[in-house]
């Protein structure tokens, strides 16, 4: 703006052609005239030649500072004024982003700004400033980092090192080579605003249309300006119309092909007064840097936050009547993602539950399903729209025996309480302890780690599809509650469990499948009197004595294996965990000999498979001689 000019600033969506200091009107293809005592003098900026980006930049003399320059926008994106202003200079934006002090890199015929529309590292804004005379604070607000700390996250991003920015872009959610438009927008005016980057970017309040993503012409993301590689900018040919497409395709003949697409005429699908509203929430929150959450006051990091985690929800536990409640514009593509992912889930793929919508009708969707719960008016209002997905979520644990479905998706302080009590209680099956008897004569240290399979098979009923391993030491921890464990990690600590939490882990993950605790628990009672009735083994004094045994004999072996087997030192430490457990009723992968330290060299999964080879060559002679020596090895320790 001109000196003493008090004018507001031009409003969103449309093109100023105000210029600095007096100068001539900027409109495409007017003279330009320079204003008298508006050039400085060449400076030079000098800085170490690097092709990591950010500071580390080539040789750069300032040019003549330009006469006159476009006014950004409000609200405008970095790469939108600069096709804008590179239109103004007829000269293409390549062109148009040297003049600016951006300096050229491998191909000349294509420039490539470092961290182009994200941030501007210190030395290109000083540039950018010489030659147009915007403020920081202008250039600064056309970059995506201005939304960092509201619906952003940048930490990590270091202007010293340009490929800082490839785990930034995807972790958040924003489109870092790209944009979102609005065609009706782009038909009043080439202006690109910067919300439109953002990965909630769904649908424009205004027009109430859905965002476009790909140009239907040449099917490349609008913005992205080449269907290849990352986004460049043209330093040659002529200057391009900001109203067209303009990306670049090669063709047979090697010359690339420049998509003529009028963005204006695109075709946008209408959406209902309900999402353009929601939208308006969102960037409202994201203007403000506050929102509520329940009828809370919460600051937009948190609220942004809590989008997420409910968006990671939805896509676990989105049903199809919530689906046929959204607007069918969005639904149907949203929930073709949420198949997909389900199906990479089963097949035991990671779904990605935290990634950005990956286009307009997918954040629309989001906007739906999500935003409508976080603006409700009142915490019991929120608590009662989040109690079917809660529970969904508390089904497929139980059915799955997964507890971490949402682990990786961090939880915000203000979803913590309402998550909390809309979850359904988790089944209690230690409920009935207190009323029944503890079982005559056992202790603590008369249960194995694993109990047998045989006292298990009863058992396998009330755990469905839980893994033998798993189930049996689940009914450890169970026999070892009914002799006066108090708690499940109590249980673990008192049996001597190398892990308590993990246990405590598993028995979350398991209880939760048993239907009918009065018979689990009387099941767990026969159990009991079956270890009782068969004579009781101090499994704890067996395990302290053969703390040190890692490995056996190889005259004891060797006159066991088949032909041709020599007794090697795996195979007699491998002898040495058979004994173990079979002396201790353990895991074998808690053997003493299976121990790292044994297997120098060796990784787990290296000695778990070597130890499946060794039971492949088991004889019917090796279980009753081992047996035997087994018995003279107790003898020994004083264990017998």
């Amino acid at each position: 703006m001109c000196p003493g000019d008090t004018d507001s600033p031009p409003p969103q969506g449309r093109c100023d052609r105000r210029v600095r200091t007096g100068a001539v009107s900027c409109s495409r293809g007017s003279p330009h005239r320079a204003a008298k005592g508006n050039t400085f003098p060449r400076q030079e900026a000098s800085c170490e030649a690097g092709s990591r980006g950010g500071e580390q930049v080539s040789d750069w003399v300032s040019p003549v500072r330009f006469p006159s320059v476009l006014i950004p926008a409000a609200g405008e994106s970095f790469p939108s004024w600069l096709d804008r202003l590179a239109a103004d200079l007829d000269v293409p934006p390549g062109q148009a982003a040297r003049l600016l002090g951006f300096e050229p890199r491998g191909n000349t015929g294509y420039m490539k700004p470092p961290f182009f529309g994200t941030a501007l590292t210190a030395t290109h804004a000083g540039r950018i400033r010489a030659v147009t005379g915007l403020e920081a604070a202008e250039l600064q607000a056309m970059q995506l980092s201005a939304f960092d700390g509201r619906v952003l996250d940048m930490t990590g991003l270091d202007l010293a090192f340009e490929r800082s920015v490839q785990p930034v872009s995807l972790r958040e959610w924003a489109l870092f080579d790209s944009s979102r438009g609005c065609p009706p927008c782009l038909a009043a005016s080439p202006v690109w605003p910067l919300w439109w980057r953002l990965g909630l970017a769904a649908v424009c309040p205004e027009h109430r249309v859905l965002l476009v993503d790909v140009c239907p012409r040449c099917e490349v993301r609008l913005q992205r300006g080449t269907g290849t590689g990352t986004r460049t900018l043209p330093t040659r040919g002529r200057s391009l119309d900001p109203r067209l497409c303009n990306a670049r395709l090669p063709t047979r003949d090697r010359t690339a092909w420049m998509c003529d697409q009028v963005l204006g005429e695109i075709p946008a699908s209408a959406v209902p007064r309900s999402l353009a509203e929601s939208q308006s929430r969102v960037l409202a929150a994201v203007d403000s840097g506050q929102a509520q959450v329940g009828g809370r006051a919460v600051a937009a990091t948190e609220y942004f936050a809590a989008f997420k985690y409910l968006t990671a929800l939805a896509r676990v536990c989105v049903s199809a009547a919530d689906l046929a409640r959204i607007p069918p514009v969005v639904a149907g593509v949203f929930g073709a993602d949420v198949a997909e992912r389900r199906r990479q889930r089963s097949a035991g793929s990671s779904a990605k539950l935290g990634t950005s919508p990956p286009s307009s009708a997918h954040a629309g969707a989001l906007l739906a399903l999500v935003e409508p719960v976080l603006a409700a008016p009142d915490q019991g209002t929120c608590r009662q729209m989040l109690q079917p997905w809660v529970g969904e979520v508390a089904r497929q644990r139980r059915e799955s025996g997964k507890n971490a479905l949402l682990r990786q998706i961090p939880q915000p302080p203000c979803l913590a309480s309402l998550i909390a009590v809309a979850a359904p209680s988790a089944p209690r099956i230690v409920g009935l302890l207190p009323a029944l008897e503890p079982p005559h004569l056992l202790e603590t240290r008369h249960i194995p780690h694993l109990v047998s399979e045989d006292d298990y098979a009863p058992l396998t009923a009330h755990l469905p599809d839980t893994t033998p391993v798993r189930g049996r030491r689940f009914a450890t921890l169970a026999l070892a509650r009914r002799t006066g464990s108090a708690t499940w990690k109590q249980a673990a600590e008192d049996l001597g469990l190398r892990d308590p939490n993990r246990a405590v882990y598993l028995t979350g993950a398991l209880a939760g499948r048993i239907a009918d605790p009065d018979a689990f628990w009387y099941d767990i009672d026969r159990t009991a009197h079956a270890l009782t009735e068969r004579g009781l083994i101090d499994y704890q004094a067996r395990r302290r004595a053969l703390a040190g045994l890692t490995t056996m004999p190889a005259g004891v072996l060797a006159p066991l294996l088949p032909p041709g087997c020599e007794p090697t030192a795996a195979r007699l430490r491998h002898g040495a965990a058979w004994l173990w457990r079979h002396l201790t009723s353990g895991d074998i992968r808690e053997a003493p000999a299976h121990e790292p330290t044994q297997w120098a060299g060796f990784q787990i999964a290296s000695i778990h498979r070597s130890w499946h080879r060794f039971t492949l060559l088991e004889t019917p002679a090796l279980p009753q001689s081992l047996t035997a020596f087994s018995t003279e090895l107790l003898r020994q320790k004083g264990c017998a």
